[in-house]
C-alpha cells in the first residue's frame, strides 16, 4: 500500500497531538513564513532544514541553522534517512515521523487526543451508528461569531456540525475523522453546509442589510473534484438565494494557481466569496495570495496565541503580514482569540475580523436570539 509521511507533535497540555503531512517534496522547515513548516519559534533558523526523497526514503537534511537539527538525540552534520518513530528536533521544535496508507486523509493537518484516537477507532470498526447519524441528519450545526475587532460588532457566523456519537458529543474533527475512514467525509461534508444553511435564517440579523456573512467549511477531498465540489454549492445557492455565502478553504489544500483561478471564477458565477483558513500552520501559500486573492485570510490560532506576550519581533513580522493582506485587498480574520488582552494586541496590529471564545463561543442559534422579520 502506498505511504504518506507526516511530522508529529508531542501531545499538548490537553491531550492533543499536531499531524503535518510532508509534501510537497522537497519540504522546507523554517521561520521563513513561506516555508512549507513554519517555525513558530524565535530559536528557529529562517532557512532551517529540508526534507526530501531519495530511492523512494524520506531523508533530512540541516540547512546551517544557528541552533542544529538532530535526530533521535544525535545532532546532523550530514543528510540522515529518517524512519517511521524517527523523533526529530529543528532547534527547540521536537517532531516525531510517522508512516501512515496515503487513503488514510488528506488532511494537511490534523489534531486530537490518543484517547480520543481509541475511541473513534471503535467507532469506525462499528459503523452504524455514525452512518444512521449521517443518513438522519442527527446533528446540530452551532455558529460562531464572527466580529469586527474594533467595536465587537457582529459581522457573520462560522458553522461548526457537532454530533453524538458512542454516548459523547463528538466534535467536527472527529466526525471526520471517522468519516474518511468510511469513506462518507464529503457526503458529511455536503450535509453540514445544507443544515446549517437551513438554519440561517433563524440567526439575529439574518434579515438585515447588511446579511451576516456565512462562513462554510470544506473537506479536502472536495477540492480534488471542483466540479463536484461546485455542483453542490450551486443547488445550495438556488435553495438560499439571498444569504451571503463564504467558502473556506484550507490555506494548504490546493497547491495550484491554476486550480484555485477556475474554482474563483466558478465561485464568483455563484456570488460565493473565498476564504483561505488556518494561514500559517505550515503551508503558507504567499503565491496564492498574490495570484488568487480570497476575499478573507483567517489567520491561525498560532499567531494569536499570546500575541500580547510576544516579541517585538514576532509582533512586526504579523504587522507586515497584515500590511500585504490589507494592499491586496483581502480583510483578515483573527482566529481562536480567547481573551481580551489577545483582542487588544490584535487591534493594534491591524486585524480587521476576528473570532473566538472572547467574542462568543460556537452555539445553537437558539442562544444566539432571534433573526428579524423579512
Amino acid at each position: 500500500m502506498v505511504s504518506s509521511w507526516y511530522l508529529e507533535s508531542s501531545p499538548d497540555e490537553r491531550g492533543r497531538i499536531r499531524r503535518t503531512a510532508i509534501r510537497p517534496l522537497p519540504f522546507r522547515v523554517g521561520r521563513r513564513i513561506d516555508s512549507d513548516l513554519f517555525l513558530n519559534s524565535s530559536h528557529g533558523s529562517h532557512r532551517h532544514a529540508e526534507l526530501f526523497e531519495r530511492d523512494g526514503e524520506i531523508w533530512v537534511a540541516d540547512l546551517d541553522s544557528t541552533n542544529g537539527t538532530t535526530v533521535n538525540g544525535e545532532r546532523l552534520k550530514s543528510p540522515r534517512r529518517l524512519e517511521s518513530g524517527d523523533v526529530v528536533l529543528f532547534a527547540d521544535c521536537e517532531l516525531r515521523l510517522v508512516e501512515l496508507p496515503s487513503t488514510a486523509s488528506l488532511q494537511t493537518t490534523q489534531v486530537f487526543s490518543l484517547i480520543e484516537r481509541e475511541r473513534l477507532e471503535a467507532l469506525v470498526r462499528a459503523p452504524g451508528e455514525f452512518r444512521r447519524m449521517l443518513r438522519d441528519r442527527g446533528f446540530r450545526t452551532d455558529f460562531q461569531p464572527v466580529v469586527r475587532i474594533d467595536d465587537g460588532a457582529v459581522r457573520g457566523y462560522e458553522m461548526l456540525g457537532r454530533g453524538e456519537l458512542g454516548g459523547a458529543e463528538a466534535s467536527p474533527e472527529e466526525l471526520f475523522y471517522i468519516a474518511e475512514k468510511l469513506g462518507d467525509a464529503i457526503a458529511l461534508s455536503e450535509a453540514f453546509r445544507s443544515r446549517g444553511l437551513e438554519l440561517a435564517a433563524r440567526l439575529p440579523g439574518a434579515a438585515s442589510d447588511p446579511r451576516p456573512l456565512l462562513f462554510m467549511n470544506t473537506h479536502p477531498l472536495e477540492l480534488v473534484d471542483t466540479g463536484a465540489l461546485l455542483s453542490s454549492l450551486e443547488v445550495l445557492r438556488g435553495d438560499h438565494p439571498n444569504l451571503a455565502l463564504v467558502l473556506e478553504i484550507h490555506e494548504a489544500t490546493v497547491a495550484e494557481v491554476s486550480s484555485l483561478k477556475a474554482l474563483r471564477a466558478g465561485l464568483e458565477q455563484l456570488d460565493i466569496d473565498v476564504a483561505f483558513d488556518d494561514f500559517g500552520t505550515g503551508q503558507a501559500r504567499l503565491l496564492e495570495l498574490a495570484e488568487v486573492a480570497p476575499h478573507y485570510l483567517k489567520f491561525d490560532a498560532a499567531w494569536v496565541d499570546g500575541l500580547h506576550f510576544a516579541s517585538d519581533r514576532r509582533n512586526e513580522m504579523v504587522a507586515s503580514l497584515l500590511r500585504m493582506v490589507d494592499e491586496l485587498g483581502i480583510t483578515s480574520v483573527a482566529e481562536c482569540v480567547e481573551s481580551r488582552e489577545e483582542a487588544e494586541a490584535c487591534l493594534r496590529l491591524g486585524f480587521q475580523l476576528a473570532q473566538g471564545n472572547y467574542f462568543g463561543s460556537p452555539v445553537p442559534t437558539e442562544e444566539l436570539g432571534t433573526a428579524g422579520e423579512d
